[in-house]
């Protein structure tokens, strides 16, 4: 594991944000593309490769997990991604990040 000093975790911004639209990515082995409300810091869309642990993406809708949000935006399979969708896996177990609390979207993570 590399170790990071402080300064460079600082730069990271993690924050609550809730799933209002999720679909599977047509073609796509791994991937479901999501609308996400931030709050006041907007509605964004990211590309996340979760479909096997949800292969049905309704579910995911109205959900409010942790996001990574300043990241430079990339494009996968055609799709821009401005994003990362947080979560924990072991083996073929996998859990979205949550608070146990709902809390306003765009709440940071401290």
């Amino acid at each position: 594991m590399d170790i990071i000093e402080y300064k460079d975790f600082e730069k990271v911004k993690m924050v609550l944000g809730t799933i209002t639209e999720a679909e599977i990515v047509p073609k796509s082995a791994k991937l479901i593309k999501l609308t996400v409300s931030f709050g006041e810091l907007g509605v964004r869309q990211i590309v996340s490769g979760i479909k096997e642990f949800y292969p049905e993406a309704d579910g995911l809708v109205g959900v409010q997990a942790v996001f990574l949000v300043n990241l430079q935006p990339r494009e996968i399979f055609g799709l821009k991604s401005e994003g990362m969708l947080l979560g924990a896996q072991a083996g073929d177990n996998f859990s979205l990040l949550r608070t146990d609390k709902k809390l306003p979207d765009g709440s940071l993570i401290t």
